[in-house]
This record gives C-alpha cells, structure tokens and sequence, in this order.
C-alpha cells in the first residue's frame, strides 16, 4: 500500500514570468481552482490521504491555501456554496504537512527533506505544475504497479525526437512483462537519445531511494535532479517505467497553460 505522497511545489516558475514574481506558479487558476489544487485531488482520487508540499520561502500563500481552519472560517462567512463545499470536504479527509526549501537546489535535495515524512513508508511523488487529466488518476495507476513489483515506478510517455531533449529518456528492457529501466539521461544531446519514453512528473520511490538520494551529485547550476538518483538507483535496484493512460498538461509554461485551461474548461468543468 502506499499511504503517503509528496509534491513539490517550491520551483520559481521563471517560465510564466512577470506573473509569477508575485504568484507561484501553482497557485495559478485553472478556471475556478488552483493547479495546485487539481494535483491534490488526482493524490486523494489515488486514496492517499497524507500529503507534503515542499514549498520555497516565498510561497507561504500555498500553505495559507490548504489551511483547514482558515478554510472553515471564511466559508462560513460565505455560507456553504456548493463550489467551497466541494474544497471544505477535500480538507477534511487530507492532512497536508509542508516542508521549505530554503534554496533552489533541485528535486532530489527536495526529496531528501521528506524523509521524515516519508517515515521509511513507499510513497508517491508528484510535480506540482504537471496535469493529468484522464479516467483513472496516474497516481492511482502507479500504486498499482508498485503493489505489483514492490518497484520503484516512474510514470512515463513517449514523446517527440523534437521534445525529448527537454525532459529525460529511459532506456528499458522488457522483463517479466515489466519494462525495467537500465538507465536515464536528463535533458539527452540528440546523440545520447536511447529512447522516446519520458519520465514526466509522476513516481512512486521505494524506502531504498533515501541511500540513493545521498549519491545524487549537484549540476553545474547547484542542482541535484531526482532523475539522477534514478540513473544510480536503477543499476542497484528494482526501477520499472510505465506508460501511463492520461492527458499530460505542463501548466509551467505559457502554452502547456493555456491548453490545460482551455482543455479543463471544455472537458472537465
């Protein structure tokens, strides 16, 4: 069973600037909610009801957001409509904790400030501005998988030869009907392209990561990237890769935004 998942939610969002120097990017609107707000939801839809946000500094207004109490207060001073009931239940069957990055020092360091939380339990971990839309949450997809392999999972897709330089690569092998994954290249040169198949923003980690995660080297830029700590963990340990069922919508970016927004409005509102 996995009990726990951890988003992370404390990147500057430089991408959909000027408006994010004063809003985090996962506060952003998607019609009548926050994207914060849908990734929350796809992790309860999973069954999972303990949650951590790791958030920067600056972003005190996420923790603000999910805070029950204040939530209680101000609907009641509203008087109960439907569209603040639906958040009011939402917050009474979470616990959502927070934990801050001081630093921009990447998802694996992020990661590494959730061991506590993770309480040496399998948990899911999700991006926070990465959309999924579809008939059964990719959350609740993985966790099967993991329940079936007692693997680590990334949740991938395949992508274009023009976008797969943007993200990272799996190279895999087929074993016993699971695609094991032998190796990740973050952000490939065209020449170091093994695959199509994308890790995009959706895992479930083994207890074993938290040893891995102590190996994961910093970037030139100061960061340490979790698909690094893949790349370790995969040659010492269970790794699979599955292709999830599900509508992805990258809101970090102006137009991943607008067609998240435009497809929410038209299909799900």
């Amino acid at each position: 069973m996995v009990n726990k998942a951890i988003i992370f939610a404390a990147g500057k969002g430089t991408r959909m600037y000027p408006l994010t120097q004063q809003l985090p990017k996962e506060m952003l609107p998607v019609v009548d909610k926050p994207v914060l707000q849908l990734v929350v939801e796809e992790v309860f839809l999973s069954g999972i009801r303990d949650i951590c946000i790791v958030i920067s500094p600056t972003k005190e207004i996420i923790r603000n957001y999910f805070d029950k109490n204040a939530t209680l207060a101000s609907y009641q001073e509203m008087g109960f409509g439907s569209q603040y009931q639906t958040m009011h239940n939402l917050l009474q069957q979470v616990n959502v904790t927070f934990v801050v990055q001081q630093s921009v020092t990447g998802t694996a360091k992020a990661l590494q400030l959730c061991q506590g939380f993770a309480d040496g339990q399998s948990c899911a971990v999700l991006n926070a501005d990465d959309v999924i839309f579809g008939s059964t949450p990719v959350t609740a997809q993985l966790v099967d998988v993991h329940n079936n392999t007692n693997a680590t999972v990334l949740g991938c897709q395949q992508v274009s030869r023009e976008d797969i330089v943007h993200y990272a690569c799996c190279q895999t092998q087929l074993v016993d009907g699971s695609l094991k994954v032998v190796g990740l290249v973050e952000k490939p040169t065209p020449s170091q392209v093994t695959s199509l198949l994308a890790p995009l923003g959706r895992y479930v980690v083994t207890p074993q990561i938290w040893q891995f995660l102590q190996d994961t080297p910093l970037r030139d830029n100061g960061e340490a990237y979790l698909t690094d700590t893949f790349d370790l963990m995969c040659r010492k340990a269970q790794v699979v890769a599955h292709q999830f069922d599900g509508l992805r919508f990258d809101f970090g970016n102006k137009q991943g935004y607008n067609d998240g927004v435009q497809y929410y409005l038209k299909h799900i509102k």
